[in-house]
């Protein structure tokens, strides 16, 4: 018996979409290179800093389901 399973997506979306991929790529690969020449840095480039705020209610109950650390000396 042979499968007769489709795919989700058809050939040609998968084409269309990898062209319109490989065209952004090569937008940005630009944006990058000039941003780069006019004296931009690796740091702004990738966004600059970032605050992370810890969810403390998450990570008690994380830290309670681990149970204690066991360490060997």
């Amino acid at each position: 018996m042979k499968n007769n399973k489709k795919h989700p997506v058809s050939r040609a979306q998968i084409r269309r979409r990898n062209k319109q991929l490989e065209e952004l790529a090569r937008i940005r690969g630009v944006e990058r290179k000039l941003h780069f020449e006019e004296g931009g840095s690796l740091h702004e480039w990738r966004g600059g800093l970032h605050t992370i705020t810890t969810n403390k209610k998450k990570k008690q109950n994380k830290r309670a389901c681990r149970g204690k650390i066991k360490t060997d000396k």
